[in-house]
């Protein structure tokens, strides 16, 4: 996504959080929606940046490395029997 989108995104939540903390009775809205989870407040375009991270598919996110104990173990077969 490019600064100008970010930019024009952050502006639209921005207006969004004003309307939602005027019908709240003036109690600020910043925190309260489902991607603020992803928000970094110390970032340019905070809330932009949050929904963009918030709705990015699992095949975007970092995998988890697989632990040294989820290795499949080859066990030797047994040796024939001599006659």
């Amino acid at each position: 996504m490019t600064q100008e989108e970010l930019m024009q995104l952050q502006a639209h939540f921005d207006t969004i959080k004003w309307y939602d903390t005027q019908a709240n009775g003036n109690v600020d809205t910043c925190g309260s929606y489902a991607f603020c989870v992803k928000c970094d407040k110390n970032v340019e375009y905070p809330c932009a940046k949050a929904k963009v991270a918030f709705e990015a598919p699992v095949s975007e996110k970092p995998k988890a490395k697989k632990a040294a104990s989820d290795k499949v173990i080859r066990m030797r077969k047994p040796r024939a029997k001599k006659a």
